[in-house]
């Protein structure tokens, strides 16, 4: 589709959908969204008009839903026998509209291949951002669509892959809790200039390492066509193995919650609430458990793993027979996923990380040769390494840094909403992403993991880590694990950059908005509104923060427009400059 064409649509979905709301939507061709429009506004017809309301007619609509007919079933097919599917629809609060499809080919959805349409508010047109990636047509007509294999063959298959891979069979221990389960779905994959159809297999487990993995597995012949490690490009972790359970009755408390209290590595003396039990013939145990909220937030000892039916983690919770704890690194990691859950929810209205109320899981005493000095999110949890002290080449601590936390929290939420592939520039993006919301929550400085004694990055300074900070400076790696599945840690250097760019910018054009605040506020939105697509390049991102910037509610519209021109500016100064009419630089 040529770039910057403009498409005609209705105002249909802000009349049904007035506050904001980011929905998930099941994948329909393009036709079938037409014919579910024209459903819903038929439907609106026979709501009354709200008091005060803008007073439109349903002539008015229907007019517009005619015109939103022929936009949505005028776009032309990205294949002979293709179609799109929606993947996502957002609409704010002020009428702007944007949707996420993927080119598909059969039913099939195709890898990589996805269109953004926006639709500012007040605005009936619909506006392309992005081209679907292209596949040789004859690649496509020569590919047989039926499987040869099953999903769970599919998962076998690649499970015996890692299993090679890493030296043991891929699983969970019985002592590891709710460790998601497999899936696989069919997609159009292509490898080395051929098409493949393909299940894309996602793995997490525990043994013999930590783990979270993607790969591609042929439909056909079940060999593995391609794989992400998606745990920060390390190696993981062994699991501990299971030793032991809780014997006697117990009962853990349901009333006012008890505060504890404790000292973090910095010492500071911390307050927050934990839960108690009480075993027959026991004293009360207090527990660094925190339900007082709809997401729970619970911190575990790796090193006592545990079979009990209390225990349903898998592990001992961090515990003491009085209300202090003197376990530095679980007090830290305790409070400060209680801060970002509360960053979050406060700033955002987030419910947790999946916006689900999903509990915050956090283990701890992490002690193998690969976890050592580290904290990342897992897919499903946070696990902190033993740090090993500035002194050996290391970390002071891992879970005493709010930014440190808060980045490894952040890819949680980028994986529940846009899901950037951890690999090239999505993968940079991933990275960034997490970088610019901890800078954000931990506002002292544009520097992350300071509190370590060990920092990693500057946003203000990329060169001061050894990460270049334009466009011209890029470092082009091999997608691998050898090389940092294409150099995510290195390249987030530019985006970041950027960030901090658009910070300072808004700061110094002083018209009445806060830099930092307003940085978080855009990175939000672009994940909560899905701007961009899981394989979204670097332009991808300069262009959906400046369509972000038409999203933030109470600004005037001259504020829309310098923020927007702002943050252009910001991104061109990193080398990343227009590629769509969203903005005239």
């Amino acid at each position: 589709m040529r770039r910057g064409r403009r498409l005609m649509t209705s105002n249909v979905l802000e009349v049904l959908m007035p506050q904001p709301r980011s929905a998930n939507l099941p994948l329909l061709g393009a036709r079938t969204i037409v014919a579910v429009l024209a459903l819903l506004l038929l439907a609106a017809a026979a709501v009354p008009a709200a008091p005060g309301s803008s007073g439109r007619s349903v002539g008015a609509e229907s007019a517009s839903a005619a015109a939103d007919e022929a936009a949505l079933g005028a776009l032309p097919a990205p294949y002979s026998g293709g179609d799109y599917l929606l993947v996502h629809a957002s609409v704010g609060v002020e009428g702007a509209a944007s949707y996420l499809l993927q080119a598909a080919y059969r039913g099939i959805p195709i890898y990589g291949s996805y269109l953004s349409l926006d639709r500012p508010a007040g605005s009936e047109e619909l506006i392309p951002r992005g081209e679907p990636r292209a596949l040789p047509e004859a690649e496509l007509s020569a590919l047989n669509t039926t499987p040869s294999l099953t999903e769970s063959e599919a998962i076998a298959m690649y499970k015996a892959e890692l299993a090679r891979k890493l030296g043991g069979p891929i699983g969970s221990s019985p002592v590891d809790g709710d460790v998601p389960a497999p899936k696989a779905s069919l997609v159009i994959y292509s490898f080395g200039g051929i098409a493949h159809l393909a299940y894309e297999t996602e793995l997490r487990f525990t043994l013999p390492e930590l783990g979270d993995w993607v790969g591609w597995i042929d439909a056909h012949t079940g060999l593995l066509i391609d794989e992400i490690n998606r745990i920060s490009g390390m190696n993981a972790i062994a699991a501990a193995s299971a030793s032991g359970s809780t014997s006697g009755a117990t009962s853990v408390q349901a009333a006012a919650a008890p505060i504890g209290w404790g000292k973090g590595y910095n010492g500071a003396q911390q307050s927050f609430y934990i839960s108690s039990e009480k075993s027959t013939g026991k004293p009360t145990i207090y527990q660094l458990i925190d339900t007082t909220r709809p997401a729970a937030i619970k911190t575990l000892d790796f090193r006592k793993p545990s079979k009990s039916k209390t225990r349903p983690e898998g592990y001992e919770y961090i515990a003491s027979t009085a209300k202090t704890f003197a376990d530095t690194a679980a007090v830290d990691a305790h409070v400060n996923a209680k801060r970002v859950y509360l960053f979050y929810k406060n700033r955002f209205g987030r419910n947790s990380l999946d916006d689900k109320n999903m509990d915050i899981l956090s283990f701890v005493h992490i002690d193998s040769k690969t976890m050592r000095d580290n904290a990342v999110w897992t897919g499903w949890a946070m696990y902190y390494g033993e740090a090993t002290g500035l002194a050996n080449g290391g970390a002071n601590c891992t879970s005493c840094a709010l930014d440190l936390v808060a980045h490894e929290m952040t890819h949680a939420v980028t994986q529940y909403t846009v899901g950037l592939e951890y690999r090239g520039q999505s993968g940079a993006l991933n990275e960034s992403i997490s970088d610019i919301m901890a800078s954000v929550m931990d506002s002292d400085d544009w520097e992350i993991g300071e509190d370590t004694g060990a920092a990693s990055r500057s946003l203000a300074d990329p060169a001061k880590y050894g990460q270049p900070a334009s466009m011209s400076e890029y470092v082009d790696l091999p997608v691998d694990e050898k090389h940092d599945n294409g150099g995510v840690h290195v390249n987030s250097g530019i985006p970041n950059h950027a960030a901090y760019l658009t910070a300072l910018k808004i700061d110094n054009a002083d018209f009445g908005l806060k830099g930092r605040d307003t940085l978080g506020r855009l990175t939000y939105v672009l994940l909560r509104d899905r701007l961009l697509s899981p394989t979204a390049s670097f332009q991808d991102a300069r262009d959906a923060y400046i369509v972000a910037a038409s999203r933030l509610s109470g600004l005037t519209d001259a504020q829309k427009s310098k923020l927007a021109s702002l943050v252009s500016a910001a991104w061109q100064a990193v080398g990343i400059g227009n590629s769509t009419n969203l903005i005239d630089n």
